[in-house]
């Protein structure tokens, strides 16, 4: 069941899933929690490098892959 009904298309039903990962992993704007700056050790922490690579927004293509991926093949 879909937000406006029932989907009973592929095309439907992605774009539910699609979404439904969207906002599940989407940003979320918290200003009442903070770490003090010496929580972390300097070799924890993310490089300039690793911070872009995990800044990139998801693509739709991404998602699809990750939850089209995540299903069993076939069965024991």
């Amino acid at each position: 069941m879909g937000p406006n009904g029932l989907v009973e298309d592929q095309h439907g039903m992605s774009k539910i899933a699609v979404d439904f990962y969207k906002s599940l992993f989407a940003e979320e704007k918290r200003a009442d929690i903070s770490l003090g700056s010496g929580f972390w050790n300097s070799d924890e922490l993310v490089s300039d490098l690793e911070n872009d690579m995990l800044s990139v927004p998801f693509t739709e293509k991404v998602i699809k892959e990750a939850v089209f991926g995540s299903y069993a093949e076939g069965g024991s």
